[in-house]
Formats: structure tokens, C-alpha cells, sequence
């Protein structure tokens, strides 16, 4: 049977698209979603059967589930909110009609002002060629392309060609909210992560693979370049009959036979291979800015802002990015193709490059800076003690008699000007030096408030 033709009785799709927000408005975003039904997500993934996946077993290790999970609103990490949806819009595909369930709505609040806006949906009972279809259509409706390509949505008979629109269906007010606070989502960024569940002993081959992974790219490509892409970004060694397939815009899972929620790969795979992906994606966000952040330090004039990135690079790496996350063998080869896909290591390589050269830019001018300033102190320190101080230290003795000054030769004058000027230049280095370490320790403050999960250690 061709791969178009094939029935698929379930296929689940969980759109991921990145957003900015400003931490000063996330009081205000998480009563807006609390007054709209939104549930703050438990701590852990213990979420049993209610619409989301339990936990089936340890997957991460403690010092990533410190952040990923914080013990309280107030602890820096991953905050969760979900809203339960179980809402249909029509899709119109050549006349037809499918129907797009919508499960579930999610905003999740991540250090460094990122964010990640979650939509659950489903389809139930086409064939696989359609279901493609769909999802590349949903996806063009989320990158704002639906208007452009005449991709039609409609959901109590409202017609939906933008992501503001659908947003708008979901949650009544949310594209004004967002607006209003300046959260920015990322259309050019969303990610997709796709569960397809094939009818038991349907065999899967590696034109339903390639097509998965790529949400119906042309098949048009060589049988040599499809097998080395699925040789190089998959995975079988985890169920029996199962894909997994990881690049920078898809996670995609490709099975047979299952039947129920409860199915260890259902809870596996959208439980905390959605967290795995939902990690990667934030540590690709983080290292994306930082680059930026990097390209546009001027050297010679940001002084701060390089104090800043370096303190920012150095707490994103230490407390957020970590080369071992789960804690069993096969979840780390797993987590390892999602972060192979999304390219993290040449990401972070460039960001350890440039902290290197930034660490080398401030050293050197440290060392110049301060050789200028002995040089300074040293000229002041010989003229005032073998010159300035010979010529009229005497006259400083006891009560001054300012009249002396109008006998004094050119050269007293000199020293005068020499001892007194001195004492401005210390005065100001100190001033100076005393603003600057009050102001480091105001920056260090609020850089570490932003960006620290705590700066104090756990007991």
C-alpha cells in the first residue's frame, strides 16, 4: 500500500512556538491565566490520567529537575500553565473538511524572559497522507503564512487565517494580553513534536519515516539522501516497532499497535520527551540570544554589557545547561538525538569561544588599565617625593603661611601645582573606584536576581 493510502487511527501533534516576555509582567500574565481557567502544572510529572501523561519512572536527574520542576513560584525554573480544551475547528483541504481536535493550551515561564506557548491537538482516523497535510497546514497557520497560502480554519463560524485569531478562539483576550505586555512569540522557531500511531503490523518504511519527520516534504529526493537523513537522525533501539526521529523543527515518534493512553510509549513520549525537547529548546533560545548578544558588544564602548554577557553566560552554564540530563542510558541516548538535531553542542562551542575571548578582552584591558594607573602613581609618587616635596615640604610644617607663596621661584610653583594636582588625581581614582564597585555590586544584584536560580546555596 502506498504511504498516502495508509489509515492511521491516531496521531497526536504538539505545537511548541518560543516567546519573550519581561519578567516584570509575569505577575500580571499568571492572574490573566488564572481568571481564564489556566492550571498551575504540578511540580513534578505525576500528572496521572486526566488529558496528560504520568510519569513512569525517573528520567532526569535531580539537578535538572531542581529547575525544571521548582518547588515553589517564587524558585527560578519552568512554570507551567494549562488550560483543558477538548475543542474542534474544521479545516478546510480541497473542499473538505477535517476535523482538528484541540486538546490543551500551555504556557511555560523559563528563565531569561523566555517562553514556550504549548497547543495539544489530535487527529483521529485518515489517512496518512492527510494527516501530513493538515499539520503542515496548522503549521503555516501558526508562522502567520494561512492568509498568504489560503489556508482556511474555522471555528464557530469564524474563519481563522492568523495565530492571533486562533489564539483568540482559544482564549478570549489572549492576542490583546500578549500585545499589551510586549510577549513576542517566534514564528520562524516552531518546533512540532508528532506521535503517530500506526494500526498494529502495518509496516513502516522509510519513505513513512522521512515523511513524518518532515510533515510531507516532497519525496522527490534520492532513496541515497532519505536513508542517510533517517540513519542520521534516528533512533531504534528504545520500543519495539518504533521510530524516533530528532531535527531543529520536528521530534517525531512513529509506532504500531498501541491502543490506549496508559501505553508506556504514549507516556513516555509526551511526558518527559516533551520536557526533554521543551530543555533543548530553551537551552537553543539561550544560546541563540547570547550569540546575538555577542555579535553586537562593541569592545571599546560597552563596558557594562560585557561584565554583563560574561555573567550571563557564566549562570546559563552553570545552572542551566548540563552535559547529562536523564538519568538512564537509553533516555540519554534519546535526549542526545534531540539535542544532535537542534545542533546544541556547536551552539554551545561558540558561546565557550566567545567567553574565552570576552574573559581575554577584559583580562587585557584589566592589565592595562591598571599598569597606566602605577604608571600615574609612580610619576606622582617621584616628583612629589624627590622633587615637590624638597622644594617646599618645609613651609608645610606647622601654620602655613600662604604670603610665602608669592616669593616662590617658578620651579616651587611647579612642585606646588605637582603635589596638589596629585592629590586630586588619588582623590578621583578612589572616587571613581568606589563608584564602580557600588555599581558592580547594584549590577551584580539585579543580574543574578534575572538570571541565578538562587544566590544562596540549597542546604
Amino acid at each position: 500500500m502506498q504511504p498516502a493510502m495508509i489509515k492511521i487511527p491516531s496521531v497526536q501533534f504538539i505545537w511548541i512556538l518560543p516567546f519573550s516576555y519581561q519578567a516584570t509582567s509575569l505577575n500580571d500574565c499568571t492572574k490573566f491565566l488564572n481568571h481564564h481557567g489556566f492550571l498551575k502544572l504540578p511540580s513534578n510529572l505525576g500528572r496521572v490520567n486526566d488529558g496528560t501523561y504520568p510519569h513512569s519512572g525517573p528520567f532526569f536527574l535531580p539537578m535538572t529537575n531542581h529547575f525544571l520542576f521548582p518547588e515553589t513560584e517564587q524558585s527560578k525554573g519552568f512554570h507551567g500553565y494549562e488550560k483543558k480544551l477538548d475543542l474542534m475547528i474544521r479545516q478546510t483541504i480541497k473542499e473538505r473538511e477535517i476535523p482538528f481536535q484541540i486538546d490543551s493550551i500551555e504556557f511555560v515561564f523559563c528563565p531569561f524572559e523566555i517562553g514556550f506557548l504549548t497547543i495539544r491537538t489530535q487527529l483521529n482516523d485518515l489517512p496518512f497522507q492527510e494527516n501530513l497535510n493538515a499539520a503542515n497546514q496548522f503549521r503555516a497557520l501558526l508562522q502567520d503564512r494561512g492568509a498568504v497560502h489560503g489556508i482556511r480554519f474555522n471555528y464557530d463560524n469564524k474563519e481563522i487565517t492568523t495565530t492571533s485569531q486562533l489564539l483568540g478562539c482559544l482564549v478570549l483576550g489572549l492576542p490583546e494580553f500578549l500585545l499589551h505586555h510586549k510577549m513576542s512569540y517566534e514564528p520562524s522557531s516552531l518546533v512540532v513534536q508528532s506521535l503517530f500511531c500506526f494500526e498494529k503490523e502495518t509496516p513502516i518504511g522509510e519513505n513513512e519515516v522521512y515523511l513524518a519527520a518532515s510533515l510531507g516534504a516532497d519525496l522527490g529526493s534520492s532513496k541515497d539522501y532519505i536513508t542517510d537523513f533517517i540513519k542520521k537522525h534516528s533512533y531504534r533501539h528504545w520500543m519495539t516497532d518504533t521510530w524516533l526521529l530528532s531535527d531543529d523543527t520536528t521530534f517525531s515518534c512513529l509506532t504500531t499497535g498501541l491502543q490506549e493512553k496508559d501505553e508506556p510509549i504514549t507516556i513516555q513520549f509526551l511526558g518527559p520527551m516533551y520536557y526533554a525537547l521543551l530543555i533543548t529548546m530553551f537551552h537553543r533560545q539561550k544560546l541563540l540570544q547570547l550569540i546575538e548578544d555577542y555579535a553586537n558588544i562593541r569592545l571599546d564602548q560597552d563596558k557594562q554589557k560585557i561584565k554583563q554577557l560574561i555573567y550571563t553566560m557564566d549562570s546559563f552554564t552553570s545552572n542551566f545547561f548540563f552535559t547529562v540530563q536523564p538519568a538512564d542510558r537509553t533516555s540519554r541516548e534519546i535526549y542526545q538525538l534531540i539535542q544532535t538535531g537542534f545542533q546544541i553542542q556547536p551552539l554551545y562551542k561558540q558561546i565557550k569561544e566567545a567567553q574565552v575571548s570576552l574573559f581575554n578582552f577584559e583580562e587585557t584591558s584589566a592589565t592595562k588599565r591598571d599598569s597606566f594607573l602605577l604608571l600615574v602613581l609612580t610619576i606622582y609618587t617621584v616628583f612629589c617625593g624627590i622633587f615637590s616635596m624638597n622644594l617646599f615640604a618645609h613651609d608645610l610644617v606647622g601654620n602655613i603661611h600662604w604670603e610665602k607663596l608669592k616669593s616662590y621661584n617658578p620651579f616651587e610653583y611647579l612642585a606646588v601645582l605637582i603635589v596638589f594636582s596629585g592629590l586630586v588625581v588619588v582623590t578621583s581614582l578612589f572616587l571613581q573606584s568606589l563608584y564602580q564597585g557600588i555599581r558592580n555590586k547594584i549590577n551584580q544584584k539585579k543580574w543574578t536576581k534575572e538570571t541565578v536560580l538562587s544566590s544562596k546555596k540549597r542546604s
